[in-house]
């Protein structure tokens, strides 16, 4: 019985290695609404295996797009998610997205797997920054019933 409490569900159905950066650039999404333009970098520390497995920086199609934590990040700050959708070809190279994956700078840094911290820089020097010490769906951080419901309303 124990063991079952342990299970988590994840909210995405991308690496679990990207989570927390989709987590903290969906908050981040939240807070910087109608600025979206203004933003002239995002920096990411994410934990080391996080570039090693998904530092695709320009992917070309859906695929890609799934091994790319600045893909993943692009998501949370245009669409406050990232599901199916957002990995879709057509979303994957549109000027949008294209423009503010590149203004995301991941950095390496000694974090738990499941954590991250992420600053977005505006034009006019103002920071927002979100930390995510456990990411959303993990054992510690559970998905609740209203994030789970739109989990699959998005599928």
């Amino acid at each position: 019985t124990e063991e079952i409490l342990r299970n988590s569900i994840k909210p995405l159905s991308w690496r679990i290695t990207i989570h927390p950066i989709i987590d903290a650039c969906a908050q981040l999404h939240e807070q910087v609404k109608g600025r979206l333009g203004e933003i002239e970098k995002v920096h990411v520390r994410v934990q080391s295996l996080v570039l090693e497995v998904t530092g695709q920086k320009t992917p070309e199609d859906g695929l890609l797009a799934k091994f790319s934590v600045f893909h993943g990040g692009t998501c949370g700050l245009v669409f406050g998610k990232a599901t199916p959708i957002q990995y879709e070809y057509d979303v994957v190279l549109s000027e949008e997205v294209i423009t503010v994956r590149h203004n995301i700078v991941a950095e390496e840094r000694s974090l738990g797997t499941d954590a991250t911290v992420a600053v977005a820089t505006f034009n006019d020097g103002t920071t927002v920054e979100m930390n995510v010490v456990h990411a959303l769906g993990s054992t510690e951080e559970h998905l609740h019933d209203r994030k789970l419901q739109e989990k699959y309303m998005d599928l």
